[in-house]
């Protein structure tokens, strides 16, 4: 049977097209836009206009988008990205919900995902960061983690021969095997984030270091608008 075209009009379809959990990216034909419905501003133009509002240094947006499970939030996210890749900035897409259980998200495994997902898309966009900012990252995390860390600064010094930014697989290898533990309900790795949780201010500070090399690296390269980061 071939597949549909949108909108559907044969009932047997309704399931195969609207999927709560797969966001719809914004040029998808079954994407329609609740403005008129909602009033006021699209939410992409509002959001938008607040981005472009410029602040001063160690000051922040806070937006908040709410709505029930499949109600479109996340493909006004994607759109609202759409436009921020289009102006400057680069945005960072993260499903946090693929890496935490998010009834029991703690904001250390936010920092964590941050500073991963972060340096993992400045590598895509061939843009390296500072390999001691990544190495200090890692070494850090290997610790706390109670992974070997003889072995851990061998594996640092291989990549930093290999990689310009030194240290992006290794960073990525040890949060996929943290998270995947806490997922799993690993005892030990319950005890770790109690551990993470004791110590907040080197955790804090190590991932705004690591996201503000990022941000220069970014305006140096034409990007002025620098980092945005979204978690959904």
């Amino acid at each position: 049977m071939p597949p549909p075209e949108y909108p559907v009009k044969d009932i047997r379809w309704v399931t195969f097209a609207c999927r709560a959990d797969e966001p719809l990216p914004p040029d998808d034909p079954r994407r329609f836009d609740f403005t008129a419905l909602r009033g006021g501003s699209a939410v992409i133009v509002e959001l938008a206009d607040t981005l472009e509002q410029r602040l001063g240094d160690h000051e922040f947006h806070e937006c908040l988008l709410c709505g029930h499970r499949g109600s479109g939030k996340s493909t006004e996210l994607l759109g609202l990205k759409q436009w921020a890749d289009q102006n400057n900035f680069l945005c960072v897409w993260i499903e946090v919900d693929l890496h935490f259980d998010l009834t029991e998200l703690q904001y250390s495994d936010l920092f964590l995902l941050a500073a991963e997902s972060v340096e993992r898309e400045m590598h895509k966009q061939e843009l390296g960061l500072p390999p001691e900012k990544l190495q200090d990252v890692v070494r850090w995390f290997a610790e706390v983690t109670k992974e070997d860390l003889e072995k851990v600064q061998s594996e640092l010094k291989v990549e930093a021969g290999v990689e310009a930014g030194g240290g992006l697989f290794l960073l990525s290898k040890l949060f996929a095997k943290f998270s995947a533990s806490v997922l799993a309900g690993s005892e030990h790795h319950k005890k770790i984030r109690q551990e993470l949780k004791q110590s907040p201010n080197v955790l804090i500070s190590l991932t705004n270091d690591l996201l503000k090399s990022a941000n220069e690296k970014l305006i140096q390269n034409g990007r002025e608008q620098g980092l945005l980061r979204k978690a959904c």
